[in-house]
């Protein structure tokens, strides 16, 4: 299995919604406390108590998750390596209903609008109505799509194998614009509404900022390899992304120019959050780092797990919630970087849970957390 960056999404406790439609109908989400939902390479979702880690419920899929869940109107959305995608009752974990794709996916969903957005393996991105599970349009691209898609004003956007970025209508699927990177495209996008630019990475090694109206190129940043993660806008104008050249960069939102960056040990595959002046990455040297957001130099602290961290951590509900490859799931203290809970499920003496990407976190009916990239300026 590719260790790149996959997104894995984290939920506490979401919506008291009662939603109907002609198929089926959610019960009220009235958990008291916050949930977060995980995905797993042994192809079960799980639903934990956000709090003390205790596992509430679990959803067994037909193979390894490695995408990031996605969450509205008390249900939870699932993609696996088959290119299922399943909508479960995020109160128990009951199946509402399955699309496939035509070939795998290590995409993660968006939900906007009563729409879910998905890409595949199969070359296609896929607008599926979220009540009935049936699709409303696919549009096709040169190659396979890794990027996870992100709106914002009516439009879609991602990356795709065959070097392109694209923005489709979200309606239609038709195409607005799109254009060429150097090479493929795994990151997925983020926004600043300000500029009016849209944000992404691709594996020619370059940081790139477009017109999010014309897919013109604003401005270009060169690092000394390839760009997996995912770029993080953060409120103080800079954008915040890894590189597998071992450093993490803050660049200006405007102009690309430098502000600052701190070299690792390793490959950065996990894509930077930032909350509170403190950046909080995972690195292949097999620590999360926390540093000052400003200077990009001194070190908050760092946590010592016992494999990768190509996971994207969430910080929500007081903690930071971040998988990885030593098959822990982490709940960290932000401040401190010490371990609250972690969960591993083990199954005949054998631990079979590896978490590999984002969270999502719900409480009372509200996202509360989540890996800001999957779904743009709704982060915001």
């Amino acid at each position: 299995m590719s260790k790149q960056l996959y997104s894995l999404i984290l939920v506490l406790g979401l919506a008291f919604l009662v939603i109907s439609c002609s198929e089926w109908k959610v019960s009220p989400f009235d958990i008291a406390y916050p949930i977060v939902y995980i995905g797993a390479t042994n192809g079960k979702v799980y639903a934990l108590n956000a709090n003390t880690g205790e596992k509430e419920w679990q959803f067994v899929s037909s193979s390894p998750i490695t995408a990031s869940t996605s969450f509205a109107d008390g249900v939870l959305y699932v993609v696996n390596h088959d290119g299922n995608v399943y909508a479960l009752d995020a109160k128990t974990g009951t199946q509402k209903w399955i699309f496939a794709t035509g070939g795998n996916s290590y995409c993660s969903p968006l939900v906007a609008g009563g729409v879910l957005y998905v890409g595949s393996l199969d070359q296609k991105m896929y607008a599926i109505d979220v009540k009935t599970g049936l699709k409303k349009w696919e549009f096709g691209t040169g190659a396979q799509i890794r990027s996870n898609p992100a709106l914002f004003d009516g439009k879609i956007y991602f990356g795709s194998y065959d070097h392109s970025f694209y923005a489709l209508n979200a309606q239609n699927g038709k195409e607005v614009w799109r254009v060429e990177t150097g090479s493929t495209i795994w990151s997925s996008p983020d926004f600043s509404e300000g500029p009016g630019l849209v944000y992404v990475g691709s594996a020619d090694h370059k940081v790139y900022a477009f017109n999010m109206n014309t897919g013109d190129p604003v401005w270009v940043f060169e690092t000394d390899w390839t760009v997996d993660s995912s770029p993080f806008v953060a409120l103080n104008n800079k954008v915040y992304i890894g590189s597998r050249d071992h450093n993490v960069y803050a660049l200006n939102m405007y102009n690309g120019k430098i502000d600052g960056v701190y070299r690792a040990n390793a490959e950065f595959y996990s894509s930077p959050i930032v909350a509170n002046g403190i950046l909080y990455s995972g690195n292949d040297d097999r620590h999360v780092y926390a540093l000052d957001a400003v200077n990009m130099k001194d070190k908050k602290w760092e946590f010592l797990v016992g494999a990768d961290v190509s996971a994207s951590p969430v910080l929500a509900n007081g903690l930071l919630y971040i998988g990885n490859w030593d098959r822990n799931f982490y709940a960290l203290d932000p401040v401190t970087g010490t371990v609250k809970w972690k969960f591993n499920d083990v199954e005949d003496g054998a631990p079979n849970v590896q978490v590999d990407g984002a969270a999502m976190v719900v409480l009372g009916g509200k996202v509360i957390g989540f890996y800001p990239s999957t779904t743009g300026l709704q982060n915001k």
